[in-house]
């Protein structure tokens, strides 16, 4: 196993970085809650999310009301990096057997940045984790899974068009 892990870890990991991405921009477009979230982020606040030391990243930033996905690579000079500290807690993360929270408090996690926008930005990915993964798994990654209605369905739905659409 090489310093960098195997191929078929980063794989995993930057299919996950991208599905999060592309879901976390498509989210924060049309649910409320994540546009309130985000709403106390000033105009072009650019966030990283990477493996540490270098692997796999996807960032995103914060236009109007909502958040715009930037792609898979690291933004040198983000205003809040969330490091995840090594390729195996991010395979976990991504596999949900790993929550966010459970992340930080076992020290899978370091932020550079302002600790209450990585707050925020962790509700936001546990509102979009709640609509990627199904409900028996979400309540092993979240702290408390979001009550769902129909208008929330709707939104998941369109959640996923938004990752086969460009």
């Amino acid at each position: 196993m090489s310093d960098k892990g195997p191929w078929i870890h980063r794989f995993i990991v930057k299919v996950g970085f991208w599905a999060l991405g592309k879901a976390t921009a498509r989210a924060s477009v049309i649910d409320p809650v994540i546009k309130q979230e985000v709403n106390h982020w000033p105009e072009g606040f650019t966030i990283t999310l990477k493996v540490l030391p270098s692997g796999p990243a996807v960032s995103w930033q914060k236009h109007g009301r909502k958040i715009k996905y930037l792609g898979l690579m690291a933004q040198p000079h983000a205003d809040l990096t969330v490091g995840i500290k090594n390729l195996k807690a991010a395979v976990r993360m991504i596999l949900a057997q790993l929550g966010i929270a459970r992340a930080y408090a076992y020290r899978r996690i370091a932020i550079e940045g302002n600790t209450m926008d990585a707050m925020v930005l962790t509700r936001v990915l546990d509102r979009v984790e709640a609509y990627l993964f199904p409900r028996f798994l979400s309540k092993n990654l979240l702290k408390q899974v979001p009550r769902f209605g129909l208008r929330e369905y709707w939104y998941n739905t369109l959640i996923y068009l938004g990752l086969l659409l460009p």
